[in-house]
């Protein structure tokens, strides 16, 4: 038996999951449209993040190094950009969190089956870090345009403190002048479109999921054809641990979720996702009207959620291993 967390199978988190094979296969619907947009939505905001996290470090390392001058009443104010940067590390962390976290499970377990509540979890957040990464955004172009960072003292020091830090190429008191701050707004909106972009794939792609489950048009007629959804449910476990089926043996494989080809008086291998149980009358297949995948895979006792392969792959898989 493997080890599962939440019913997901732990031996599909494997490296060749991320080989470009895999990983940009036409196997599932909108797969290659969700990794492009997570990666974008993640990785503009997370370089806006590190940016703007430069740029605060800066001006803090700045301020210590006027608060050591030791002249009374001197220091440098620049708390308004250092705020809504830090506000910004937060969003970066969070939208990192939703998409990568989204990438991960879809990458690694595509067929895997969630409750109502997860899903509306997965599609709310998205649609939050649309509004936090706005916020950030707006926040900080105002910010950027309009505020600078202030010397307070008298009028003779802070035209001395000022002279020093141009002298020194320290960071400029306008915020629109620091290249970090500048780049890190850069990045930011583009940021917030990917975001937006995201989040309609990923409701678009839980509204195909419920209908037609994981995979593209083209492949659930594949699977149809084959008998893929024409017996529900996975028999326990027992000692076979491989089936014939048109005369060609398939060898045992990973664990597997939906796989269900008819297949009649057959020895039958549990972690290929086969099983002989009867076929139930009036069953809904995919794209059937009233159809659920969700609630399909709670009915199937579904495991893993990792990818399964057609009967016809298999045997493909047996006889390029001979």
């Amino acid at each position: 038996m493997s080890p599962t967390l939440w019913g997901l199978d732990l031996r599909q988190v494997h490296p060749a999951k991320f080989k470009s094979s895999y990983m940009w296969n036409k196997t599932y619907h909108l797969r290659r449209t969700k990794f492009i947009v997570y990666q974008l939505a993640m990785i503009f905001c997370v370089i806006s993040e590190s940016l703007g996290t430069a740029a605060l470090s800066d001006y803090r390392d700045q301020a210590k190094d006027i608060a050591r001058l030791n002249q009374d009443g001197v220091a440098e104010w620049s708390g308004d950009y250092i705020g809504v940067a830090s506000y910004n590390i937060f969003n970066g962390i969070f939208v990192a969190f939703v998409f990568g976290a989204a990438f991960f499970f879809d990458l690694i377990f595509p067929e895997r089956r969630e409750d109502k509540g997860i899903r509306r979890a997965w599609k709310w957040c998205a649609v939050a870090t649309c509004f936090t990464t706005l916020a950030s955004a707006i926040a900080m172009t105002v910010i950027f345009a309009t505020r600078s960072s202030r010397i307070s003292g008298t009028p003779e020091q802070v035209a001395q403190i000022t002279q020093r830090l141009r002298e020194n190429g320290s960071d400029p008191l306008n915020y629109r002048d620091n290249a970090l701050a500048k780049a890190s707004l850069a990045f930011l909106w583009p940021g917030w479109l990917a975001c937006l972009w995201a989040t309609w794939v990923l409701w678009k792609s839980d509204k195909w999921i419920v209908r037609n489950g994981p995979w593209t048009s083209s492949e659930r007629v594949k699977r149809d054809e084959e008998g893929c959804f024409d017996r529900p449910g996975l028999v326990p476990p027992t000692s076979v641990t491989s089936m014939t089926t048109n005369g060609n043996t398939i060898p045992e494989t990973s664990s597997q979720t939906t796989l269900n080809p008819v297949v009649h008086d057959a020895p039958v291998d549990l972690e290929s996702g086969l099983n002989e149980k009867n076929g139930v009358a009036g069953r809904k297949k995919p794209g059937m009207e009233g159809y659920d995948y969700h609630q399909d895979k709670l009915a199937d006792k579904g495991r893993g959620g990792g990818p399964t392969l057609r009967p016809s792959q298999l045997v493909k898989a047996a006889e390029q291993k001979k």
